[in-house]
């Protein structure tokens, strides 16, 4: 089984403390196969992580875009997504190849049909989202018949690798996306600590007032 965590937030987010190294470093101690580094609003964290990386972990370069519908999860990016404007992000994305993933679906989303039309998959847990939230969210994902995948959500050293992807393959095949796409998986939960998102608030906080900096 390769597992895969599709959502962590680098320093390069307002509200992450999380070096790129450290990242790397986490993540292969964990024994993780790839990752999405989803900043957001940015790809900078995604691209310097892929660039420091020399292991064999797959990173994936992404972005967490907040739409008119709420926050749409885009990876294999190469390009900044300029626009804020559903559609447009769309087209930017496919544009670049990317796949859009439908983060926390139930937790500050409208989920219009625009919206649910042009995604590829949901994560259905989110580590820092509610189980209620969550199970609801895996509900959509049956509904609409979209491939779910799991995501930490990590912006804290602790965080990466509590939502993971488990996909039943024995070794990384050639198409990446197609296994993302298609592949059967299994997605291993747990739950983060609530006071995780009460740090991560200060961390805003402290950034705001020009206590702590960013990259």
């Amino acid at each position: 089984m390769l597992k895969f965590d599709f959502h962590i937030h680098s320093s390069y987010s307002f509200d992450s403390i999380l070096d790129p190294a450290k990242i790397l470093e986490i993540s292969s101690r964990k024994g993780l196969d790839g990752i999405a580094v989803t900043d957001h609003n940015s790809i900078r964290g995604g691209l310097e992580t892929r660039d420091l990386n020399r292991s064999s972990l797959v990173v994936m370069v992404g972005s967490e875009i907040r739409t008119e519908w709420g926050d749409v999860v885009c990876v294999f990016l190469e390009k900044e997504i300029i626009t804020r404007k559903f559609l447009e992000v769309v087209d930017e994305v496919r544009k670049q190849k990317g796949i859009m993933i439908l983060a926390h679906p139930f937790w500050k989303h409208t989920l219009s049909e625009e919206l649910l039309s042009n995604i590829d998959l949901v994560e259905a847990f989110n580590s820092r989202i509610s189980p209620k939230l969550n199970s609801k969210g895996e509900k959509l994902a049956l509904e609409r018949d979209l491939p779910q995948v799991a995501g930490s959500d990590a912006h804290l050293p602790w965080e990466i690798g509590k939502g993971i992807t488990g996909f039943e393959v024995s070794s990384l095949p050639l198409d990446l996306k197609q296994m993302i796409l298609m592949e059967k998986r299994n997605l291993i939960k747990v739950q983060s600590n609530p006071v995780d998102v009460l740090i991560t608030q200060g961390i805003k906080m402290l950034r705001k007032r020009g206590i702590l900096q960013q990259k």
